[in-house]
C-alpha cells in the first residue's frame, strides 16, 4: 500500500520530537575518592607481612605469625569490600525508570510506579538529609554521597509525573504535613547540656589514648616508644579520666549562663509557622508577617562575649528578632529558606554563638 508523503513527513516529525525528549541515561555512583581506601589497605595487607614477618621470623621465630594473617586478612578484606563498593553500587535513571544497585540488594522501579518521595533527617535535629522513594507501596532509602546525586534528585522530580509529590521537601516541611507548626525554646537544663557535652568530651580523650595504645595491640613484637612508661592502668589513670568529666561541666556551665540569661527574655516567646505567614506572640504582643513580605532574613551577633546570635527577619514595614536555641532550630531554618522565597537569606553563625 503506497505511503503518502504527508505520512511520511508526519513521522518524521513524531520521531524527532520522540528523539528530542528522550533523556541519556544518568548514572549517579560513589565518589572516587574511596578508592584511596582499596589502595591503602591493600598496600598495608603486603607491606605489613613484608616489613615484619622477617622480623618476626629472626627474633622469635614461630611466635606472631597469627597476627601477621589477621591483619594482612582484615586489610586484604577491606580492600576488596571497598573495590566491591565502587564498582557495583550505583543508581541508574534512564528512560525506564529508577534502579537502585546497593552492596547486596538491587531494586528497580518504572517512573509510573513511583508514588511518593521526600527528604528526612537522619538524625534528630541535624540538617543532614537522606532521600526516600516510595514505590509498590514501600519506602527505600537513596544512597549519599553519590556522585551527579543531586542529578538524580532533579531527574526523579521531573519523571515521577504520577508522584504524590511535585517537587523534594522535608516529610516534615511538605505541603501536606500538619500545620501550623509550633516552636518554643528548648527546656533542657543546664546541667544536662554540659554534661552531655563532658561525656562527648571525654569519648574523644578515650578514642586519643585508644589510638595510642594501638601499636601494642597490632604490633606486640615491635620495641615500645619512649612514651611506653606512661601509666595504662591503675587508680592514677583512671582518676585523670574521671577528672575529665567534673571539669568539662563546670567549664560548659561557666560558658553557658550568659547566654541562658539572654534568652529569659524570650522564653516566653511562641511562635507559629502556617504555609502562608509567620507569626510571633510575646509578652502579649502579636505579630504576623506574610512569607511574601520578607525582605531579609539574618543573624546578628549578640552584645557582649559568648552572647547567642540573634535571628533578625524585616519586611518593609517591621523588624522582628529572637535569639537563637530554639527546641527545633533546624526545622525552623529549613522553614526559613523554603518559604521565604522572596527573602534575602543569610543563616551563617556570627561571632561568638553559643546555641
Amino acid at each position: 500500500m503506497p505511503v503518502q508523503g504527508g505520512e511520511i513527513s508526519k513521522s518524521m516529525t513524531d520521531l524527532k520530537i520522540s528523539t528530542e525528549s528522550s533523556k541519556p541515561r544518568l548514572v549517579c555512583r560513589p565518589e572516587q575518592v574511596y578508592w584511596v581506601f582499596v589502595w591503602i589497605f591493600g598496600l598495608l595487607a603486603l607491606i605489613i607481612p613484608i616489613l615484619y614477618g622477617a622480623r618476626i621470623l629472626v627474633l622469635k621465630p614461630g611466635e606472631g605469625i597469627e597476627w601477621l594473617v589477621i591483619q594482612s586478612t582484615l586489610f586484604g578484606g577491606g580492600s576488596l569490600a571497598f573495590a566491591r563498593y565502587l564498582i557495583r553500587c550505583r543508581i541508574v535513571a534512564d528512560e525506564d525508570g529508577l534502579e537502585v544497585r546497593g552492596y547486596f540488594q538491587r531494586w528497580f522501579a518504572p517512573w509510573d510506579a513511583i508514588e511518593d518521595y521526600e527528604l528526612r533527617q537522619k538524625v534528630p535535629n541535624n540538617s543532614f538529609c537522606i532521600a526516600y522513594v516510595k514505590a509498590g507501596g514501600t519506602w527505600r532509602a537513596l544512597p549519599q554521597q553519590y556522585v551527579r546525586q543531586a542529578e538524580v534528585l532533579e531527574r526523579i522530580a521531573q519523571e515521577a509525573k504520577w508522584s504524590k509529590a511535585n517537587k523534594w521537601q522535608r516529610d516534615d516541611l511538605r505541603d501536606d504535613s500538619e500545620w501550623p507548626k509550633t516552636f518554643v525554646y528548648s527546656t533542657e537544663s543546664l546541667w544536662k547540656s554540659s554534661k552531655n557535652f563532658a561525656f562527648r568530651l571525654l569519648f574523644l580523650v578515650v578514642l586519643v589514648f585508644a589510638s595510642i595504645l594501638l601499636p601494642w595491640i597490632f604490633f606486640p613484637v615491635s620495641p615500645r616508644p619512649l612514651w611506653s612508661d606512661f601509666p595504662v592502668s591503675g587508680v592514677l589513670f583512671v582518676a585523670k579520666f574521671l577528672l575529665v568529666i567534673p571539669v568539662a561541666i563546670v567549664a560548659m556551665t561557666l560558658i553557658k549562663v550568659p547566654a541562658l540569661k539572654a534568652r529569659k527574655q524570650f522564653q516566653d516567646q511562641l511562635i507559629q509557622v502556617t504555609p502562608e505567614y509567620l507569626s510571633f506572640t510575646h509578652n502579649g504582643d502579636s505579630k504576623k508577617i506574610g512569607w511574601d513580605e520578607i525582605k531579609t532574613v539574618h543573624l546578628e551577633a549578640g552584645e557582649g562575649m559568648l552572647q547567642p546570635n540573634r535571628y533578625v527577619i524585616t519586611s518593609a514595614t517591621k523588624r522582628i528578632e529572637f535569639v537563637a536555641g530554639l527546641a527545633n532550630e533546624i526545622q525552623f531554618k529549613a522553614l526559613l529558606k523554603e518559604r521565604a522565597r522572596n527573602a534575602e537569606i543569610n543563616l551563617a553563625p556570627v561571632g561568638w554563638a553559643v546555641a
